[in-house]
């Protein structure tokens, strides 16, 4: 859905400065679907070195759970950048449209209008989308970093075999979980 409204975006309007007003949106697009593939990323990293901290075969665990703070770190930055980039959507788009229906009532030819008005129309309903989806998406996303970053404190106080072994049934609620963060990341 993205890619296809970023080139929607892309041939949306006919003036000189509607091709700048789509080109910023559309590289808006393409921005979050990069920041989403960033995300995904660190949500595999994430897994693995949780994962090797639940398999505890190591003597010193202190490797692995750095490893597993760093990859929640870039998880977190990654998340964010979807954040500001989102933002920067709503941003732009609001003045992208405003452009594009500026240019639509300009317009003499009721015919040229129509499918102008028609375009415009679609390609909104297509942003709406990406942004009700942004919502759902985040719903299932952030309460699982959430979880994520209170393993890694968790762990910060408790990095013994006991607590890695409390922690067991937790490790495998995080990842029985990703499937479903990942599915709703990708709506």
């Amino acid at each position: 859905l993205l890619t296809v409204l970023a080139l929607a975006v892309g041939a949306g309007c006919q003036s000189t400065k509607g091709y700048k007003r789509a080109d910023k949106t559309g590289s808006s697009m393409e921005s979050l679907q990069k920041n989403i593939e960033a995300t995904d990323t660190a949500i595999d990293s994430t897994v693995v070195s949780l994962e090797g901290l639940k398999s505890g075969g190591q003597p010193d665990p202190r490797k692995a759970h750095q490893q597993f703070e760093k990859n929640v770190g870039s998880l977190v930055k990654a998340r964010s950048a979807i954040d500001k980039t989102m933002a920067s959507i709503r941003s732009t788009s609001d003045g992208f449209f405003s452009g594009w229906q500026a240019d639509i009532d300009a317009m003499g030819s009721e015919d040229v209008k129509k499918v102008a008005q028609d375009r415009k129309n679609k390609v909104e309903r297509e942003l709406k989308d990406v942004s009700r989806n942004f919502v759902l998406a985040k719903d299932a996303v952030d309460p699982w970093i959430k979880e994520v970053q209170d393993l890694s404190s968790l762990l910060n106080n408790d990095l013994s075999t006991d607590g890695l072994g409390a922690a067991t049934g937790l490790f495998d609620k995080a990842i029985q979980e990703v499937p479903a963060v990942k599915e709703a990341l990708q709506q």
